[in-house]
């Protein structure tokens, strides 16, 4: 007889017991041996159930950041998005053309429309005294030594009329600013600094006359306001119900006003464009 190999003798004792050496199983001695998962199954549904958690996140947080607060008790909500749209020129320029299409605009610079700029939503109300800025404060404005010319910080502000304004020089020169709509010239020698009330609504503008071009831009609201933020949606909150009218005002554009009504314990949502028609006409 031919001696069997090391291998066949392992498979033979293998067979009497009842295991192989491809079926070598812990729970061999159970009465009803556990079944062994598949892995790529679980696998599967593992990736599966990830998924369907990530879909209910983006679900339920979509639903939460579309939820507005809430006004408080019999006050009112505005919640709106400003959009800027061009009606006249072209924004394509190329490198022998102004950034208009309209020779007319050659000198205008670029507006970028895909932001609002400086930009503020303010609220005349039917009854001016249910709205209170609250005690007045103060707010400041700095002329400082830059790079290459005197700087202006902020250069864009909003405050409600009747708060007050201090301009301080820290540069290390003399300066003279003017506001006309304040009818305010005011000589500041370095380190001092000058506080007077913002006494008027509106736009105002602020120079330094002994620096061309260095300027800032002042609102003054008589009425409940925000300033846009870039992404162009608004949030005006605790607002006295009734019929108001609704101001759009622009650094660069024509104003915008409409009627809102407002109801007691409700946020109304508004949707605004600014742009304007050919003003050189057709």
């Amino acid at each position: 007889m031919r001696a069997d190999s090391p291998g066949s003798i392992g498979t033979r004792v293998g067979r009497a017991s009842g295991v192989t050496n491809r079926q070598s199983r812990p729970d061999a001695h159970l009465k009803h041996p556990l079944p062994i998962p598949d892995m790529d199954d679980v696998s599967n549904r593992l990736r599966r159930a990830l998924i369907l958690f990530a879909v209910a996140q983006l679900v339920h947080g979509s639903g939460c950041a579309s939820r507005e607060p809430r006004p408080a008790a019999g006050k009112s909500g505005l919640v709106g998005r400003l959009e800027l749209r061009p009606t006249t020129g072209d924004a394509r320029a190329g490198a022998a053309q102004s950034a208009y299409g309209d020779r007319r605009l050659r000198d205008a610079d670029l507006v970028d429309y895909s932001r609002p700029g400086f930009a503020v939503v303010h609220l005349a109300l039917s009854d001016p005294a249910k709205w209170s800025p609250g005690p007045a404060e103060t707010v400041h404005i700095t002329l400082s030594d830059g790079p290459a010319r005197i700087r202006i910080d902020p250069s864009e502000l909003v405050v409600p009329t009747g708060w007050r304004l201090a301009i301080r020089n820290s540069s290390r020169d003399r300066h003279v600013v003017s506001i006309p709509g304040l009818g305010r010239v005011v000589p500041l020698e370095p380190g001092d600094a000058f506080e007077f009330p913002v006494d008027r609504s509106g736009d105002l503008a602020i120079h330094v006359l002994d620096r061309p071009g260095t300027d800032a831009r002042l609102f003054s609201a008589p009425g409940p306001f925000v300033r846009v933020p870039d992404s162009g949606r608004f949030l005006l909150t605790d607002l006295p119900p009734g019929t108001h009218r609704l101001h759009v005002w622009h650094s660069r554009m024509p104003p915008l006003s409409r009627l809102v009504e407002l109801s007691p314990d409700e946020t109304e949502s508004v949707d605004l464009v600014l742009g304007s028609l050919d003003p050189y006409g057709d």
